[in-house]
């Protein structure tokens, strides 16, 4: 199905396995294969009843890397103003990036300058790479994560 979503064989640069969309194509090629049993209405059952959106199929984003938020927010934004994912002024992966990034960088901000505050010091610089460079000794990074 052109939107199911599993993990594939996508890679990062250190050949770790990463959950991404299918490489199926972002269009639904043939909507009745997608909604219905076998493609067909199906008559062996005694009542069936199907309701969709194609705004909603159309304005859903394909997740091309790890950032399944990214692509919620872009696609239900998408279907809630009405656009598709191929529309002028349409949110994509990267355009909800940029603004989470922005938003975990001004946190980022803030948190040093409490701390910086609090420590009495110009700059915590020297503190965190203290920290980060502990953490590497001992395999790990900032994020919580092994180091690369």
């Amino acid at each position: 199905m052109a939107m199911e979503s599993a993990a594939t064989n996508n890679k990062t640069e250190d050949e770790k396995p990463y959950e991404a969309d299918t490489a199926a194509v972002e269009d639904v090629p043939d909507i009745n294969k997608l909604l219905l049993p076998e493609g067909v209405l199906p008559v062996t059952v005694r009542g069936f009843s199907l309701t969709y959106s194609n705004l909603a199929l159309n304005a859903w984003i394909k997740q091309t890397s790890p950032v399944c938020a990214a692509c919620s927010v872009a696609g239900a934004f998408n279907a809630v103003v009405g656009r598709g994912r191929h529309d002028e002024g349409a949110h994509s992966q990267a355009s909800v990036l940029d603004v989470l990034r922005g938003i975990v960088e001004d946190q980022v901000t803030k948190a040093e300058e409490s701390l910086r505050r609090l420590l009495l010091v110009p700059s915590v610089k020297p503190a965190v790479e203290i920290v980060e460079e502990r953490l590497r000794m001992a395999g790990r990074g900032l994020g919580g994560k092994k180091s690369v």
